[in-house]
């Protein structure tokens, strides 16, 4: 039976078995940091070891630990998983400027992936970066086959474009998005936040309902609603 507190000691465990029972097992996270830390301590040169561990620490709340070994995973063996986990940390630790830096060069290299697009244009919008957002956003949907990520990229642009305040941009994005998803909350809650933005109370009240209808989150739209 797999134990962390041992395993590491002996050496007797695959990488494989590591990431198998760390991040898939939820039985084991009151043990990640010791995974983590033992990791670090033991196979500090070896990827894929390095990118469980930085995962390991990231899920343990350890930021800055879990930056160190995802660009000491890079530096080690660069792959699309240790990109992703820098500009999450980078994110946290340093801020969206730094991790865009990051996603600016992922995206060199990987291009053609919506996932990436997304990770960015929603790193830039929490950070008001709306220009940046809206261009990873329309340059990500045609990389998007994933609806659910084509969603994520569409309400981003939407977003950016009313909270700088181009409210017909906003509002002509949005239009676009229900015709291919005319039942989604999160596109939904957004026509309604455009509406309110434009002084139409009762109509965004009519949005935000149907957005509660399809299953949008009870909290925010009911708060919105009254």
């Amino acid at each position: 039976m797999f134990d962390p507190r041992t395993a590491f000691q002996t050496k007797a465990i695959s990488i494989s078995e590591i990431k198998t029972h760390s991040i898939n097992d939820s039985s084991m996270a009151p043990y990640m940091l010791v995974i983590a830390q033992s990791i670090k301590s033991l196979y500090s040169n070896f990827e894929p070891a390095t990118t469980v561990g930085a995962a390991c620490f990231e899920y343990s709340g350890y930021f800055s630990e879990a930056l160190e070994l995802y660009k000491k995973s890079i530096a080690l063996k660069p792959n699309y998983e240790n990109y992703v986990g820098i500009i999450r940390m980078q994110d946290y630790v340093n801020g969206p400027k730094e991790a865009l830096m990051y996603a600016d060069t992922a995206l060199e290299l990987y291009p053609n992936v919506g996932e990436l697009y997304a990770l960015a244009s929603k790193i830039a919008l929490k950070g008001m970066l709306y220009a940046q957002a809206i261009r990873y956003a329309s340059n990500g949907i045609s990389f998007s086959a994933d609806p659910n990520t084509k969603i994520l990229l569409l309400n981003s642009m939407i977003k950016s474009y009313l909270f700088e305040g181009d409210l017909s941009s906003a509002k002509r994005e949005c239009d676009k998005a229900l015709e291919s998803f005319p039942n989604n909350p999160i596109l939904l809650e957004s026509m309604g936040d455009i509406s309110a933005a434009k002084g139409n109370k009762n109509e965004a009240i009519t949005f935000w309902k149907k957005a509660l209808d399809n299953g949008g989150n009870t909290e925010i739209l009911n708060n919105k609603i009254k």
